[in-house]
């Protein structure tokens, strides 16, 4: 008897569940549902090449039309996942057609987190390629840009309208950019990094409001009372799951609620931004909005599906995450908390415009989860190992860090 394998989501998680899939021997039906007409490109030089006008939108494609041919699947783009009947086995898709499953993968990814207020000409976000290139063509000397949001992708947008002259603004709510995952050490790092490059960071500050001019942005109303001019306004405040569509059927916070094998229900499998499932490394549930993590659970996903559940492998990688900001590459692996202790090994955390490595590790009940640094890929590399293999803080203390 067939099998039908339904993937929610065209992206990358989707594309390499699908090519798991087939190179772990499965040959039987898949239909992928895309809500994007794209073929799936690789999202992370939105924000850096695209966006900076140094790479063209084919560089960035994952496949050609004829791999995707190659791959036997019934590939449906511009056709998302809208709604799920677990009982029957269906995914009704945005066309109202309604498709069997045996097996379903959710795959939808996220979207961009919004701010509330008027539908104004000029205010972006960044989450699709069309997005990058409608915002690369606001970038111009001399123009005013409010970036609301000090995370990556508000410092990459930053770096790219710093590069071509604009007058650039960042707010940032907390006290410093990425304090609630990174700690301040790194945040103040990071302050360091943007403040030095010509952005005026704001932290610890809101937004109320944007105004215009009925048609287009041309003010930021802050919360402290300030008020910025804005001919751009990026709006990079982290993204929302994408699992309304999945109705009640399934366990949803924060994302799809998945267990250590990323399965959320017998034959129902979540992959990508839009997992949030138990590490088994670390003992917690996380979401992890990153490639490399698209690409190893999708993985994973692949083979649990296919076998026997005694055969079943845990999803327990060590996250790990970039972002090229001002010629400076940030790193990390591992996972961390606000209350985990930070030891600086190497470099200055208040310090960013020096060249030699910058190095900070995360302890938690006195064993490495994790490891920051700032042009320090060689020297970072190592305590990836130490971190899976969850050992002793003093293990990685005592290594050299250069």
């Amino acid at each position: 008897m067939s099998r039908r394998v339904v993937v929610a989501g065209g992206s990358l998680a989707g594309l390499a569940t699908v090519e798991a899939l087939r190179k772990n021997g499965y040959t039987d039906a898949i239909t992928v549902l895309s809500q994007e007409r794209a073929l799936p490109y690789d999202r992370p030089p939105l924000s850096k090449q695209i966006l900076k006008g140094e790479w063209t939108t084919e560089k960035i494609r994952l496949r050609s039309p004829e791999q995707l041919e190659a791959l036997d699947v019934d590939w449906r783009a511009g056709v998302g996942a809208s709604s799920l009947d677990l009982a029957a086995q269906e995914v009704t898709g945005s066309d109202g057609i309604p498709v069997h499953f045996d097996d379903l993968v959710v795959a939808t990814g996220t979207r961009p987190r919004t701010l509330p207020g008027p539908d104004l000409a000029g205010v972006y976000t960044l989450r699709t390629v069309d997005d990058a290139l409608a915002l690369r063509a606001e970038l111009r000397p001399g123009a005013r840009a409010v970036i609301i949001g000090a995370g990556f992708i508000g410092a990459e947008v930053a770096y790219a309208a710093l590069g071509v002259g604009m007058q650039v603004s960042v707010i940032e709510r907390m006290s410093l950019p990425l304090e609630e995952k990174l700690g301040p050490l790194v945040g103040g790092f990071c302050s360091d990094l943007l403040r030095r490059h010509g952005a005026d960071l704001r932290c610890g500050v809101g937004v109320n409001a944007f105004e215009g001019d009925g048609e287009r942005v041309r003010r930021v109303l802050l919360s402290d009372g300030s008020i910025l001019d804005a001919d751009v306004v990026v709006v990079g405040i982290g993204a929302v799951p994408n699992t309304e569509w999945l109705g009640s059927e399934l366990p949803v916070e924060n994302g799809l609620l998945c267990d250590s094998y990323c399965s959320a229900a017998p034959g129902i499998w979540g992959a990508g931004d839009v997992a949030r499932w138990t590490n088994p490394l670390f003992g917690r549930r996380m979401r992890i909005e990153h490639l490399t993590n698209a690409r190893e659970q999708a993985a994973v996903v692949a083979h649990n599906l296919l076998t026997t559940e005694t055969e079943r492998k845990p999803y327990a990688p060590v996250p790990y995450f970039w972002s090229d900001q001002f010629g400076t590459r940030l790193q990390f692996f591992g996972h961390s908390t606000p209350t985990d202790e930070i030891h600086v090994i190497a470099g200055n955390p208040e310090d960013s415009s020096s060249r030699t490595p910058f190095i900070a590790l995360f302890e938690r009940d006195g064993v490495i989860v994790g490891a920051f640094g700032a042009d320090a890929s060689r020297q970072l590399i190592r305590y990836r190992g130490l971190i899976a293999d969850a050992k002793p803080i003093d293990a990685a203390l005592g290594l050299a860090p250069v």
